[in-house]
């Protein structure tokens, strides 16, 4: 493996979640949720709640291969990738109550959860997906 696509396999958490950071800031306030308990409110949580999780599980799979890791890795290892994906979650929440004048620790909460669900799967994923690559040394 050349050394630019090393870097590059290593470089793209890090733009992924940078990404997911500017996204949020940009988009502050242009999407507010319609009233609760409204069919356009179950449309905007399912759009929400998808965001989120393709979001985190996108970022825990691209630690996972951008670290190697093994389908069976660590318990520890694994819980690093995945409390890495809540980290992060709980981060973007902090700065959504910076941007927002009213901000509700309740729907921060949910999302936070739906960002553990969401690092859940992208391990998952990585772990379904992982084959040795054969240029390795072993």
């Amino acid at each position: 493996m050349s050394k630019w696509t090393t870097l590059a396999r290593k470089l793209l958490p890090i733009l992924w979640i940078t990404l997911v950071y500017l996204t949020v800031t940009l988009a502050e306030g242009k999407d507010p949720s319609p009233p609760s308990w409204t069919m356009a409110w179950l449309l905007f949580e399912s759009r929400h709640v998808a965001a989120h999780t393709l979001a985190f599980s996108a970022e825990v799979w691209l630690v996972a291969r951008a670290v190697g890791m093994r389908p069976d890795a660590a318990r520890r290892d694994v819980a690093i990738a995945l409390g890495l994906g809540v980290a992060l979650g709980i981060g973007l929440e902090v700065l959504q109550a910076a941007l927002r004048p009213t901000y509700v620790i309740l729907d921060g909460l949910w999302d936070v959860l739906v960002d553990g669900i969401g690092a859940a799967v992208g391990w998952q994923i990585y772990r379904a997906g992982w084959r040795p690559d054969p240029r390795a040394r072993p």
